[in-house]
């Protein structure tokens, strides 16, 4: 059975843990600047810059401390997270 790796220069091989990690920070970035997007509308509610009659100002807050809160999450754990969905391979010594 092939093995699908990924090669970066000097042959070095990239293990799928170090990838999944690195996903898992880019979605955390990810959530943490759509977070962020949720604060400018917060404060174009607030200053009346948008007229927003179905939403309330204080939901684009609670929208945005979910996002950050989950994105540092993701940003501080990614290794952990990752290191337990590939957990690393034993080795038989009989093999």
């Amino acid at each position: 059975m092939a093995s699908c790796r990924l090669h970066i220069h000097q042959g070095k091989v990239v293990k799928p843990v170090v990838l999944f990690s690195l996903a898992l920070r880019i979605i955390g970035a990810w959530t943490l600047v759509s977070g962020l997007e949720f604060v400018v509308s917060w404060f174009d509610v607030r200053m009346g810059l948008s007229q927003m009659t179905n939403y309330q100002a204080t939901a684009f807050i609670n929208q945005a401390i979910a996002h950050v809160v989950i994105a540092m999450v993701l940003l501080t754990f990614a290794p952990y997270f990752a290191s337990r969905c590939y957990p690393a391979r034993s080795v038989d010594p009989e093999a």
